[in-house]
C-alpha cells in the first residue's frame, strides 16, 4: 500500500516539475483591460471575438485534432479538423476500386516495360545534353505556364516519366461545435477576454454580464485524446445554452442527440472513410434536455462538454483502414467523462507543459499590456513605416519572443507520437485548403521540423519519422516506374515527389507540372530524419529504422546519376528547380541534395561499422557532383548553364533569357515579377552544411544570391532566408528579415499569429495560412543564437544589436548538448552545458579561450584550446557545466523560490495541508524549513535554489492527496472481528483473513488514500460475505449417540442390513467437515434416513400376520402420511410402541416434534446466517454511503 502511495505521490512530483518556474496559474489571466497587470508574456490575448478563422481564431491541438476558438458570447463556435478525415487514396478502402498505386502511371512488371520507361528516360537526357541548337537541350520558346504548371517540348518529354493524380486530394474539413448562451444581449457584455496561454495550451474566455462573471475554458488533451470546454459563471445556477454538432465533412453525416451525447457520423464519398464524433454534455446542477440534434442546459451551476472523434484511417499499405472508429470514440469519450474535468485539465497541462516548459527565451522585453492584435499592428506600423503608432522597444523584444514560441506551441500542438506529421496547414483549418493541404517534400514539411529538435521538442517529430518509414515501401515503385531501375526488394531506393498524402501518394507528381518532379524528396526528407539522430544519439533509431532507408537512397543515386560530358560531372537528369526556371540536367538543388545525402549516408555508415564497400562507390559519385558553381554575377548559380542573373549560355550559342525564371504565381507589382520566393540553390547553405564559414568563396556567393532575393516573399519564404541569413553570421540582415516576418501581415504572421503565404502584389494582397512560416521562423531565431552544423557548438553566431541583452535555456545543440546562455550588451556573461549523452564538447565564441570551465560542484574542468575563439572538453553523461568569465559566486535570483516558499506557507496557514497523508505534511514542513533556510543563505547556489523551488513545487502539486475517510472501514473491521471462524467452512477463510489483516493496516497507515480505504473495505466486506458457515449436525450427532449402544442382534437381518447402510452414511455426513449451510439438506436427510432404519429394525420374536402384515404396531393409514418424514420430533413418543404408523410423520422437517432439532430452528441459537446477515446490512448501508460521499468528491 505504502508503495502504491508513493508511487502516485513520485507522479504528482514529476508533473508538478514540468510546470514552469513562472508564478503563474492555468486559469485567465487578469484583464489588462480592466486595469489590472497582465503578468504573462506568453499569453496572447483580445478583447473581442473571433469573426475570422484564418487572422483571428485561437488555435488548439493535440496532434490528433485541432480546434479554432472563435469565443463569440452569444453564439461560440469551436471549429474541428481531424488529421485523418483525408480524401483520396484506394476508394472503398481494400476494394481499390480506383486502382491506386501512389500516383505510378508507367507500368513496371515486365523487362520490356522497364526498358520502355528507361527509353524514354535516355530520350530526355540525350536532349538536355545536346547543347547544338538550345542552351537547355530544348527550344527555350516552347515554354509557358500558368501558375505551376508547364507546357513545352521538355515538358513533354518529361511526361513520360511522371505519373498522375488519381486517388489524390485533399484533407477534409470536419464539423463545428456551437454553444449558444440564452437571452444574451452582446451590447450589455462588458470586460470581455479573449486568450491562449501558450505555457499551459489552454484557451480561455471570459465577460461579464448582468452582474454575473461568465468563463469558458477550451483543451485539447494528448494523454486522453478529446477536446474539453468548460463553462462556469461565479453564481449559481447561470449556466443556460443549447449546443450542436455541426458536419462540413460529408453531405450524408447523421447527427443525432440521445441522453447526454451528440454523435456526428458519416463516411466520405470519394474512398468511403468512415468518420465519427461524440460531443458529450456534463451540466452540474439545472436541467438537460434532448431537442433534435441539439442539447438544452438550463440554470445548471456549470458544465463540461467533452467531444472524442476518430477515422478509420490506418498509416499501414495497401488499404489505409482500420476498424470503424466507433467503438474507440465511445469508449475515450466515456472515459474522459469518467475521469472528470479536473484531472483531464489537470494531466492536460502537466502533458503539454512538461515539453513547452524545457526552453525559456529572454531579449529584456516587457510583458505587454495591450491586446495582441494592437501590438501586431503597431508592429506592422513600424515595418511598413505608415506613420502610426509603434511599439516601444521592449514591446517589439516581446512579440518577437512570443512569435518564437509559438512555433514551439504549434510543434507540439500538431506533432505528437501516434498521429499524422504535420502538413501545409499543420492540423487547422475551414472550408477548403490551399494546395490541398498537403504534404509538400520540396521544403514545407521539412521547414516544419525545422525548429522541432534545437528547440528541446524531439519527441514531437516522431510522427514526422514514422510517416516516412511507411512512405518509403510505398515509393519503391516509383523508383522504377520513373527511372526504370529494378527495385523488387526496395533496396534500390525509394522516391516521393513533390507532394504526398496520408495515402502515400509517391509518384513523380502529375503530368503537366514540372514542379511535381522531384526526385531528391527522399533524401530531402531523409535529412531531418538524420538530425533526429544527430541531435538525440539514438543508435537504435539509426541502426534499425533510419539507416537502410538513406543506404537504400544512396544506392538510387548510385544507380540514377548520369555522367554529363557538357558538365563533366555527375548529374541529376532531369532535373527541376522549384519552383521556376527550365527542366535541366544538373539543377543545383538536386546536386547539393544528393551531395548531403551521401555525406550523411557515409557517415551513418562508418558510424555503425558497416557497409565500406558501397561507401567507396558513394563517395567516387559524391566527389564528382560539383554541388555549388559561382556565376558571373558572383551569385550561387541556380542552373549549371547560368552565367549572370536570369541569363543563361552554353558552348557556341548565344546568351539567352533563362525561361520560366521568377515565374512567381502571379505575384507582381507593377508588371513586374519580384524575385523567386524559393531559393532552391541555396540549400547548400541550409538546410545543407555544404556552405559554411569555413569556406568564405561560397559564403561570398550565398550572401550575393541572398541578396538579389531581397526581402519581400511569402511569409514561409521569409522563413528560409532567416535561416539562410543566420548561416551566413550577417545579424543586421537576419533582424531585418525577423521584423519583415513579424510585421509582415499578409506574408508574415496574422493578428492570432498564423503565419501567411500571402497572395496578390507582392503576396501581401490576402492572407494565406500556411504553418511552415511559424516553423521557419523558430528555426531561424535558433540558428541566430545557436548552431552546430559544423561538428561543433557556435555561441551567439548571429546575435542582433537589438538583442544584445538576453539568455536562453534549454536549446539543445546537435550531439544532446542542452544548452543556457545568458549575455549582455553584446557580451557573454555564461554558458551552461548539459550533457545528456556524454562525449567530447566542442565550441566556439570570441574570446572562448579566456574563459573557465566549472562543473556543477564548482570544480575546474581540464580543457583543450582549440584556438583562442574554440575549446573543447569531456563531459559524462547527466553532467552539467558552466563556461563564464566569472569567478566569484554567480548572483542568483531568488524571485521564483520566494513565489513559491509564500504559497506554500499560504496552504499551510489556511488548513489546505490539514486533512492530506502524512507524507504530504512532512514533505510541506521540509519543503518550507528548506526554503527558509536557503533564502537566509547569501551564498546558496542556484541549484540549491532551484531545487528548493521545486521541492516547494512538489508539495503545493501534492495538495490533491488527502487522507482516506476511514469510518466505512473501521465499522468493517469491528464486524469482522465478531466472526467465530471456528463455525465456519475452511473454503474463504483464508481470504478473510488476508483482507481483514490489509484492512487493519490501511486503518495503521497514515499515508492511506481515499481509494485504497474504499479497495480495502471492498475486499473485507466480499470476503465476509463468501464465508459460510458449518452445516448443523447436531440432531445427527445426537441420533448417532442414540444408535451406538444398539443390539443388533436381536434384529432381523434384512432390518438390520438396511439400518447398516443408512448408518453407514450417516457417519460419512458426520465426518465431513467441508459441509456447509448450504449442504444442510444433505445432514438433515442422513437423520431422516437413520431414524427411519432404526424404527424399521425388526426383532427376530415378531413374525408378521400376512394378512396384517402391520399387526397392532400401527395404523398402516398412518404410514401412508410419509411426506411428514421429517417431523422426527413425533418419534418422541417411542413409549408408544405400538403406534409407529407415526413414524410416517418424520418428512415435516419444519414441525420437529419433541426434539425440534433440525438447522433451520436453531440458526438463532449457533450463530448461522441471520445475525451475520443483521450486521452485513450496516455494511452495506455504510457502503452506500460511501457511494454518495465519493459522488459528492467527485462533483
Amino acid at each position: 500500500m505504502k508503495k502504491r502511495f508513493r508511487k502516485l505521490l513520485s507522479f504528482a512530483m514529476a508533473a508538478a516539475m514540468t510546470v514552469t518556474l513562472l508564478p503563474a496559474t492555468a486559469s485567465a489571466a487578469p484583464d489588462a483591460a480592466e486595469g489590472e497587470a497582465n503578468d504573462n508574456l506568453l499569453r496572447i490575448w483580445y478583447d473581442e471575438p473571433a469573426t475570422d478563422w484564418q487572422t483571428e481564431a485561437l488555435a488548439i491541438g493535440n496532434g490528433y485534432m485541432g480546434g479554432l476558438v472563435y469565443g463569440g458570447v452569444a453564439s461560440d463556435k469551436i471549429h474541428l479538423n481531424e488529421k485523418t478525415v483525408w480524401d483520396g487514396g484506394p476508394a472503398g478502402g481494400e476494394a481499390n476500386t480506383n486502382n491506386y498505386n501512389y500516383g505510378n502511371t508507367n507500368p513496371i512488371d515486365t523487362e520490356e516495360q522497364r526498358q520502355a520507361i528507361r527509353d524514354n528516360l535516355n530520350t530526355i537526357r540525350e536532349k538536355l545534353e545536346d547543347k547544338s541548337q538550345y542552351v537547355f537541350g530544348y527550344d527555350e520558346n516552347s515554354y509557358s505556364s500558368a501558375g505551376t504548371g508547364t507546357n513545352g517540348d521538355a515538358m513533354d518529354d518529361l511526361n513520360k516519366l511522371m505519373g498522375d493524380l488519381t486517388g489524390y486530394s485533399a484533407p477534409r474539413d470536419y464539423a463545428s461545435i456551437f454553444i449558444n448562451s440564452h437571452d444574451v444581449d452582446e451590447s450589455q457584455v462588458s470586460g470581455y477576454i479573449r486568450d491562449l496561454d501558450m505555457r499551459t495550451a489552454l484557451a480561455t474566455v471570459s465577460y461579464d454580464y448582468e452582474g454575473v462573471h461568465y468563463t469558458r475554458e477550451y483543451f485539447n488533451s494528448y494523454p486522453d485524446n478529446v477536446l474539453v470546454i468548460r463553462l462556469t459563471a461565479d453564481k449559481d445556477g447561470m449556466i443556460d445554452f443549447d449546443t450542436n454538432l455541426q458536419s462540413v465533412f460529408s453531405y450524408s453525416a447523421s447527427n443525432t442527440a440521445e441522453g447526454d451525447t451528440i454523435t456526428l457520423r458519416g463516411s466520405l464519398s470519394s474512398n468511403g472513410l468512415i468518420a465519427e464524433a461524440q460531443l458529450k454534455v456534463i451540466p452540474e446542477g439545472g436541467e438537460m434536455t434532448v431537442d433534435g440534434s441539439s442539447i438544452n442546459v438550463t440554470d445548471a451551476d456549470a458544465a463540461t462538454l467533452i467531444l472524442a472523434c476518430g477515422t478509420d484511417y490506418k498509416m499501414e499499405l495497401p488499404s489505409f483502414r482500420g476498424e470503424d472508429p466507433h467503438a474507440a470514440v465511445t469508449e475515450r469519450v466515456n472515459a474522459a467523462a469518467e475521469k472528470g474535468y479536473d484531472a483531464l485539465k489537470e494531466d492536460h497541462v502537466a502533458d503539454h507543459s512538461a515539453l513547452f516548459s524545457r526552453l525559456e527565451i529572454g531579449f529584456n522585453e516587457e510583458i505587454p499590456q495591450i491586446p495582441t492584435d494592437e501590438l501586431i499592428q503597431k508592429y506592422r506600423n513600424m515595418v511598413d513605416g505608415n506613420g502610426g503608432e509603434i511599439p516601444t522597444e521592449a514591446e517589439q523584444r516581446a512579440l518577437e519572443i512570443i512569435c518564437y514560441q509559438f512555433g514551439r506551441y504549434l510543434t507540439i500542438a500538431g506533432s505528437r507520437e501516434g498521429a499524422l506529421p504535420t502538413n501545409l496547414q499543420g492540423v487547422w483549418g475551414e472550408g477548403s485548403f490551399t494546395w490541398y493541404g498537403d504534404y509538400h517534400f520540396n521544403i514545407n514539411i521539412q521547414m516544419n521540423y525545422w525548429p522541432t529538435l534545437a528547440s528541446n521538442l524531439a519527441e514531437c517529430q516522431i510522427p514526422y519519422n514514422d510517416f516516412l518509414d511507411v512512405l518509403r515501401v510505398a515509393g519503391q515503385d516509383a523508383v522504377t516506374a520513373a527511372f526504370g531501375i529494378e527495385n523488387e526488394d526496395g533496396e534500390n531506393g525509394w522516391l516521393v515527389g513533390c507532394f504526398s498524402t496520408p495515402y502515400m501518394f509517391a509518384s513523380m507528381g502529375q503530368k503537366g507540372n514540372a514542379a511535381g518532379w522531384n526526385p531528391i524528396g527522399s533524401a530531402w526528407a531523409l535529412l531531418n530524419a538524420y538530425e533526429y539522430y544527430l541531435y538525440t544519439g539514438d543508435m537504435d533509431y539509426l541502426r534499425d529504422e533510419l539507416y537502410p532507408s538513406m543506404k537504400s537512397v544512396a544506392n538510387f543515386w548510385n544507380e540514377a546519376l548520369y555522367w554529363s560530358d557538357s558538365q563533366q560531372r555527375y548529374v541529376s537528369s532531369p532535373s527541376y528547380s522549384p519552383e521556376n526556371g527550365p527542366i535541366v540536367a544538373g539543377a543545383s538543388y538536386d546536386q547539393q541534395f544528393i551531395w548531403q545525402h551521401f555525406e550523411n549516408t557515409i557517415a551513418a555508415a562508418e558510424t555503425l561499422g558497416v557497409d565500406q564497400d558501397l561507401v567507396a562507390e558513394w563517395r567516387e559519385k559524391q566527389e564528382n557532383l560539383d554541388p555549388v558553381m559561382v556565376g558571373d554575377s558572383g551569385q550561387v548559380k541556380e542552373w549549371y548553364e547560368e552565367t549572370t542573373f536570369g541569363k543563361a549560355q552554353a558552348g557556341d550559342l548565344a546568351e539567352i533569357d533563362i525561361p520560366q525564371w521568377r515565374v512567381s504565381l502571379g505575384a507582381s507589382s507593377g508588371g513586374q515579377e519580384p524575385p523567386h520566393r524559393h531559393l532552391s540553390h541555396l540549400m547548400a547553405l541550409y538546410p545543407c552544411n555544404i556552405i559554411s564559414k569555413d569556406n568564405p568563396e561560397y559564403m561570398d556567393a550565398a550572401m550575393v544570391t541572398l541578396e538579389e532575393r531581397g526581402l519581400d516573399a511569402t511569409g514561409w519564404s521569409k522563413a528560409h532566408k532567416l535561416n539562410l541569413w543566420a548561416r551566413t553570421g550577417h545579424s543586421e540582415e537576419a533582424f531585418e528579415i525577423v521584423q519583415s516576418a513579424v510585421g509582415g501581415g499578409n506574408s508574415g504572421f496574422l493578428t492570432n499569429l498564423f503565419s501567411s503565404h500571402g497572395g496578390g502584389a507582392n503576396y501581401k494582397g490576402y492572407p494565406i495560412f500556411q504553418i511552415d512560416g511559424n516553423f521557419g521562423y523558430t528555426a531561424g531565431v535558433n540558428e541566430m543564437l545557436l548552431q552546430s552544423q559544423l561538428g561543433y557548438v557556435q555561441f551567439l553566431p548571429t546575435l542582433p544589436e537589438e538583442w544584445n541583452t538576453g539568455f536562453v535555456n534549454g536549446m539543445v545543440a546537435r550531439g544532446n548538448f542542452e544548452i543556457d546562455m545568458k549575455w549582455t550588451d553584446g557580451v557573454a556573461d555564461y554558458f551552461t552545458v548539459t550533457s545528456r549523452n556524454g562525449g567530447e564538447f566542442t565550441a566556439e565564441y570570441p574570446g572562448l579561450s579566456e574563459y573557465t570551465v566549472i562543473d556543477a560542484q564548482g570544480n575546474p574542468v581540464a580543457t583543450e584550446n582549440l584556438s583562442a575563439d574554440k575549446i573543447s572538453f569531456q563531459t559524462e553523461q547527466g553532467a552539467t557545466y558552466t563556461i563564464t568569465t566569472e569567478t566569484q559566486t554567480e548572483t542568483v535570483s531568488k524571485k521564483t523560490l520566494e513565489y513559491f516558499l509564500n504559497s506554500a506557507k499560504e496552504h499551510l496557514a489556511n488548513g489546505d495541508v490539514d486533512d492530506c497523508v502524512q507524507a504530504v505534511k512532512d514533505l510541506f514542513n521540509e519543503a518550507i524549513a528548506e526554503g527558509d533556510a536557503v533564502m537566509a543563505d547569501e551564498n546558496a547556489t542556484r541549484d540549491q535554489v532551484i531545487n528548493t523551488a521545486f521541492k516547494l513545487m512538489k508539495a503545493i502539486q501534492a495538495l490533491n492527496m488527502k487522507a482516506a475517510d476511514l469510518t466505512d472501514l473501521e465499522m468493517a473491521v469491528e464486524l469482522a472481528e465478531m466472526i467465530d471462524l471456528n463455525n465456519y467452512v475452511s473454503a474463504g477463510q483464508q481470504a478473510f483473513t488476508d483482507a481483514l489483516a490489509a484492512a487493519k493496516d490501511i486503518l495503521a497507515d497514515g499515508n492511506a488514500m481515499q481509494a485504497e480505504a474504499d479497495s480495502a473495505w471492498n475486499a473485507l466486506v466480499n470476503a465476509m460475505s463468501s464465508l459460510r458457515m458449518k452445516a448443523n449436525k447436531d440432531a445427527l450427532e445426537s441420533l448417532l449417540n442414540e444408535v451406538a449402544g444398539l443390539d443388533l442382534t436381536q434384529y432381523t437381518e434384512e432390518s438390520v442390513a438396511v439400518f447398516s447402510n443408512a448408518l453407514a452414511s450417516a457417519k460419512a455426513v458426520f465426518a465431513n467437515a467441508a459441509l456447509s449451510v448450504d449442504n444442510q439438506d444433505e445432514v438433515d436427510n442422513a437423520v431422516a434416513v437413520l431414524r427411519s432404519a432404526k424404527d424399521g429394525l425388526v426383532a427376530k420374536s415378531e413374525t408378521p400376520d400376512p394378512e396384517n402384515p402391520g399387526g397392532d404396531t400401527g395404523d398402516t393409514g398412518d404410514t401412508g402420511n410419509t411426506g411428514d418424514t421429517g417431523n422426527t420430533g413425533n418419534t418422541g413418543n417411542t413409549g408408544n410402541t405400538g403406534n409407529t404408523g407415526n413414524t410416517g410423520n418424520s418428512g415435516n422437517n419444519n414441525n420437529a416434534g419433541g426434539s425440534n432439532n433440525s438447522s433451520a430452528n436453531k440458526a438463532a441459537k449457533t450463530g448461522d446466517a441471520a445475525p451475520i446477515a443483521g450486521l452485513m446490512m450496516l455494511v452495506i448501508f455504510s457502503g452506500a454511503a460511501a457511494v454518495v460521499v465519493s459522488k459528492k468528491r467527485a462533483r
